[in-house]
């Protein structure tokens, strides 16, 4: 199945390196939280062993349930600025957020070993030497981290997420799929699915009760639409089960993750909106970050909510050239050929006009 995703489609929109798309470490970028937002938590930090330290964030509010969900956060010590960002964030005065826990677990040196699940040659020769170790690092949260946060505090095992960044956020998908046992919903910002040859797009699964949450912003691009296609085969279902978010300009930096942390966030809480707020199509002309001169053209039309969580909606969306010559996949690929063409975008009961010219006139 990896074969069909690696196929040129005109003069390779499709493929790009992966070996050299990606930041191998996350970002040290200096991050803001949103000035808006009362809530507050307490953080208490524990040392479970020599390697493995974790911050416990607790809400000064209590759940009217009266058990919290809670968030478990990869590469808790490099993306404090990121995590404390959700520690004074609110929706938009239309909605608000329910209390919950959040866990920074620190990555401890060992990122490569810990989010890493498949051997991969290409980093080894040129980041660093490892060995797979995201079973073994599973079992020490399984037996070690959750026992200790989750008998000391008052939380929903059945709403417990995992989130993460970069290669964390690689962990985090993985975790997803074969865990649905301990994890709800899984959080990838910037994930790097590249890894191994895109070997994450194998591992979906049967159905389970775990929902998905990607992104990836268009100047640090990867293909990544086809791990919609390998959650979907699987019976999950795109819009309730699966989001897919491709930030415009969006870049590998702690700032940009910080700046869309809530959207995640809403999807774990609160599910999929109801209420549209607008919708939105941006013409993208991505540069190949390996090839000089390869440009990827795509439609991205994004759904905003009321409550202010978006995604895209690169595979639900349906494309129509209405006039000229030209063709648009439909995950948005386009090609003008080197004219002008209309496209129709439609999705439920909105649809737009957009006029497209080839991104390399």
């Amino acid at each position: 199945m990896r074969a069909l995703y690696q196929i040129a489609f005109l003069a390779g929109i499709l493929f790009s390196c992966a070996c050299s798309d990606s930041n191998p470490s996350p970002s040290d970028d200096d991050n803001k939280p949103p000035s808006s937002g009362t809530s507050s938590f307490t953080i208490t930090t524990l040392e479970l062993s020599n390697d493995l330290t974790i911050d416990i964030y607790v809400p000064s509010a209590e759940n009217a349930s009266g058990k919290y969900p809670i968030i478990y956060f990869n590469d808790g010590d490099v993306f404090k600025g990121a995590i404390a960002s959700l520690t004074s964030y609110q929706f938009e005065a239309t909605s608000t957020v329910e209390p919950f826990m959040m866990v920074g677990i620190s990555a401890g040196g060992h990122r490569y070993g810990r989010y890493i699940p498949y051997n991969d040659p290409w980093i080894k020769e040129n980041w660093s030497e490892y060995s797979p170790g995201s079973i073994n690092y599973t079992e020490r949260l399984i037996t070690e981290v959750l026992p200790m946060v989750e008998e000391d505090y008052p939380v929903d095992p059945k709403r417990r997420a995992i989130f993460g960044f970069s290669l964390s956020g690689l962990y985090a998908a993985w975790a997803g799929i074969n865990y649905p046992e301990v994890f709800s919903f899984s959080a990838s910002m910037s994930p790097s699915f590249w890894v191994a040859d895109y070997a994450i797009f194998d591992e979906p699964r049967e159905l389970s009760n775990t929902r998905f949450y990607f992104d990836i912003g268009t100047k640090e691009w990867n293909y990544y639409v086809p791990m919609i296609e390998s959650l979907e085969n699987q019976g999950f279902e795109y819009g309730k089960d699966i989001f897919y978010y491709e930030v415009p300009n969006g870049i590998h930096a702690e700032s940009d993750w910080a700046s869309r942390l809530h959207i995640p966030l809403g999807l774990f809480l609160n599910g999929a909106p109801a209420e549209v707020k607008d919708y939105e199509v941006i013409k993208e002309c991505i540069p190949s970050q390996s090839t000089a001169g390869l440009v990827f053209q795509r439609l991205n039309p994004i759904i905003t909510f009321t409550n202010g969580i978006r995604y895209s909606l690169s595979t639900s969306a349906a494309f129509q050239v209405v006039s000229g010559e030209g063709v648009v996949l439909e995950d948005g690929r386009f090609d003008a050929k080197g004219g002008n063409m209309t496209v129709e975008i439609s999705h439920d009961n909105w649809s737009e006009h957009i006029d497209l010219t080839d991104c390399n006139n």
